[in-house]
Order: structure tokens, then sequence, then C-alpha cells
């Protein structure tokens, strides 16, 4: 009789650490991605400048509304011309991918065509990982 009694807890309690275990550990379990050396790299350099374009800005604080567009945009700057320097443009065929995007942002929000591109370039040349969605912003020069 013991014994059943013991099963009928020891079953539940056993299911239910194994199923805790199992969620915390299923991140863990899923093979991560393999990058090229060319897309680690462009990772690093992606990082490196995003982090020097935020030291720029880091001790400037906006008060009037186009101080924060003036913050915004030194920061693409910084970023630009950090990935410049370390061989990177920007790439054509990201440009072709968000043509379309572009344009029904524009109509969504009443803005021009250029100002809804330098908006989503602005999100877009932040992103460093590769997806299978879309191309990268950014592309190594030879």
């Amino acid at each position: 009789m013991k014994d059943k009694i013991i099963l009928l807890y020891l079953i539940p309690v056993a299911f239910i650490g194994l199923t805790s275990w199992w969620f915390m550990n299923a991140k863990k379990i899923q093979p991560k991605p393999i990058y090229t050396p060319a897309q680690s790299l462009m990772m690093k350099v992606g990082d490196k400048c995003a982090g020097i374009a935020e030291n720029s800005i880091a001790n400037k604080v906006p008060i009037l509304e186009f101080q924060k567009l003036e913050l915004l945009s030194t920061r693409a700057t910084v970023l630009t011309n950090c990935m410049h320097d370390n061989g990177y443009v920007q790439n054509a065929a990201w440009l072709t991918y968000a043509e379309p995007i572009v344009k029904a942002m524009a109509d969504n929000e009443k803005i021009s065509f250029n100002e809804a591109l330098t908006k989503f370039s602005r999100t877009e040349m932040q992103l460093f990982t590769p997806r299978n969605a879309h191309p990268l912003f950014w592309r190594k020069t030879n």
C-alpha cells in the first residue's frame, strides 16, 4: 500500500521536474546558427560601430523636438562613417528589397518617399546579423 502511495506522488513530481528542466534547457538544445567568417566579421564591426555611435550622443540631452532628430542624425552619421572606415557600403540588393516597403510606408504615413527611406534605413542600418528574410543594409567592399 505504501509503495502505491509513494508511486502516486513520485510520478507527478518526476514529471514536473523533467518538464521544467526541458523548458529551461530547450534553447540550449537547439543548434546555434553557424556564420561565415565574413558574416562574423561584419557582426563584430557592426557592434563596435554601433557602440561608437551610441557613445557619440551619450552625453547630449535633447530638450526640443528638433534636437531629438539631430541626435538621430548624428548617431546615423557616426555609424555610417565608422562602417565606411571599416570597408562597408550600402548594399544595392537591400535598396531593391526596401523600395516597395518604403513606398507603402510613405503612403500609410503620408510622408515623402525620401523621408520614409531615411526613416527605414536608420533602423535597418543597425541590423548586423544575417537573416534569410531579406538582405542586410551593409556589404563589404573589395
